[in-house]
């Protein structure tokens, strides 16, 4: 997946298939499990960081 792709996944809720695919970019430098959020409740928060240093959220089911 490229950059553009993985951003309009900001803020949504993802599979784990997907949270995979993501990971797997070579525009991601790391992904972060930041546990669960309470805004997002029984959703795991996961935080991607690209190679860039920007930042988006996911939440995964």
């Amino acid at each position: 997946m490229i950059g553009k792709e993985i951003a309009q996944y900001s803020g949504k809720v993802v599979d784990k298939a997907t949270l995979d695919r993501i990971a797997s970019s070579e525009n991601v430098k790391v992904v972060r499990d930041c546990g669960i959020d309470g805004n997002h409740l029984g959703k795991k928060w996961y935080v991607i960081v690209f190679r860039d240093e920007t930042e988006i959220s996911v939440y995964v089911k």
